[in-house]
């Protein structure tokens, strides 16, 4: 039995938290990031969910020997209002050899369609953006300005190999890919865990290194560049730009005793390069006082630091009680943008009968806002170093209430089907806010659900 890592983010952070959330629920049986292992798949490896014998109770194990397990799944998302959709079919497998030689993969395949938020502020009046690509769209009076032309599709596939390399040391070795239309990632990951007081104690190291290029539609705007109403006019390089991430994590998992296994995590991250959201912009707003006080006036693309060191603190706990096992975790993060987040993670795994179990779950989630974050810039004002009015950056809580229900086969195959219900809520109007703005709601209310089946054998 194992604790599950304290999940991060990965890859592009676009359209609102879509694909983020959408990163945090993927099939994953052995996930390539070292602090980043899916719910699902682990918990049902605690409870003792499908598993193929190693006399070949597959038809992989019968062809190829050794033992198989499979996943096959697909994810549903959906935000409020018409906004993102999201539809993920994916697979996720392991092919265990003698000597304890075990492959593990997964494919994902995403296609995301939708309405984006672009940054910009609600206002009174009617607003037109151009886009890099010369593109241009109208947001109606009192509306959220949102980019409805967004689409994009994901191919992500990971490999990994694990093998003791002696009584106590296990070693495993892994790499991913993945590609959007603007955005391809490569990375390769190792980690060492050392067990002993008799196997009791397991100590981990962790190493990923990831390479990203960005290539964005229509070109990358110049960083805090005034979006130009003529159409073959924008600011904008024909550029691929490049972000490089490097995590560490050290670990231990305890068993206290027969009933309760406790982890402890620390994680260390650095990103150099490109970290911008291409199509995000921050609102230029009237600061001379009168009656358009705080009224947009233009719009400028956003800026942030071209570094980020990150820092996280995982404690987890399952423990065996009655019929069930009483999961929970905690999750301190920060970094140097200023960002600070709280994460605390509460689940039951409940054996209702023989061969069904179920799972009620909720997440409780906080951050403070990166330094730069600002809702908009006077155009009175020297533009700052860096600023970004996406709100994923801003100061807000979540809740995420969930279930999971889990059939089990007699031949030891599964079937589970799980629901959640993510809630973001924000300051609605932050001390940064002047003049028009008090009047308007910058920080809309975000909702959206997320709906997984899952088919193990």
């Amino acid at each position: 039995m194992q604790l599950r890592k304290p999940k991060r983010r990965i890859g592009k952070a676009i359209a609102s938290t879509a694909l983020t959330l959408i990163a945090s629920t993927t099939l994953a049986l052995s996930d390539s990031k070292a602090d980043e292992t899916n719910r699902a798949s682990e918990k049902s490896a605690e409870t003792g969910s499908a598993s193929t014998d190693e006399s070949g109770g597959s038809l992989f194990s019968k062809w190829f020997g050794g033992k198989w397990n499979t996943q096959l799944g697909i994810l549903y998302y959906q935000e409020a209002d018409d906004r993102v959709q999201a539809i993920e079919p994916a697979i996720a497998g392991s092919w265990e050899l003698s000597g304890e030689r075990i492959w593990s993969y997964k494919f994902v395949y995403d296609s995301l369609t939708g309405a984006s938020p672009n940054g910009a502020l609600i206002s009174d009046k009617k607003q037109t953006f151009t886009k890099p690509s010369g593109q241009t769209y109208d947001v109606e009076k009192g509306e959220l300005p949102l980019d409805s032309s967004f689409e994009d599709t994901r191919t992500a596939f990971t490999l990994g190999y694990a093998q003791p390399l002696s009584k106590d040391f296990k070693f495993s070795l892994g790499g991913n890919y993945s590609s959007e239309s603007d955005y391809v990632s490569l990375g390769a990951n190792t980690s060492l865990s050392w067990e002993l007081n008799q196997k009791n104690t397991v100590l981990n190291l962790g190493f990923s290194y990831q390479s990203d290029s960005i290539t964005a539609t229509g070109g990358t705007p110049d960083e805090l560049a005034e979006m130009s109403t003529d159409r073959h006019d924008q600011p904008k390089e024909d550029t691929t730009e490049k972000k490089t991430l490097t995590d560490v994590l050290l670990g231990v998992t305890q068993v206290v005793n027969r009933k309760w296994i406790v982890q402890a995590n620390y994680s260390y991250g650095q990103s150099n390069g490109y970290h911008n959201d291409p199509y995000k912009l921050v609102t230029l707003a009237d600061g001379t006082s009168g009656s358009t006080y705080g009224d947009p006036v233009g719009y400028v693309y956003e800026k942030r630091p071209s570094s980020r060191v990150k820092h996280a603190i995982f404690l987890g706990s399952k423990y065996h009680l009655g019929a069930g096992v009483l999961d929970t975790s905690y999750r301190y993060y920060f970094d140097d943008w200023g960002i600070k987040s709280h994460t605390i993670d509460l689940g039951w795994i409940w054996k209702v009968a023989k061969l069904w179990r179920v799972e009620p779950s909720f997440r409780y989630y906080s951050q403070s806002a990166a330094d730069f974050y600002t809702p908009s810039i006077k155009d009175s004002d020297s533009l700052p170093d860096n600023a970004s009015a996406d709100t994923r950056l801003a100061e807000f809580v979540a809740y995420t209430p969930g279930l999971k229900i889990t059939k089990i086969f007699e031949n030891e195959s599964s079937f589970s089907l799980r629901g959640e219900y993510y809630m973001q809520r924000g300051n609605k109007n932050p001390s940064q806010a002047f003049g028009s703005e008090k009047d308007q709601d910058l920080f809309p209310d975000f909702d959206a659900i997320i709906v997984q089946s899952i088919y193990e054998f």
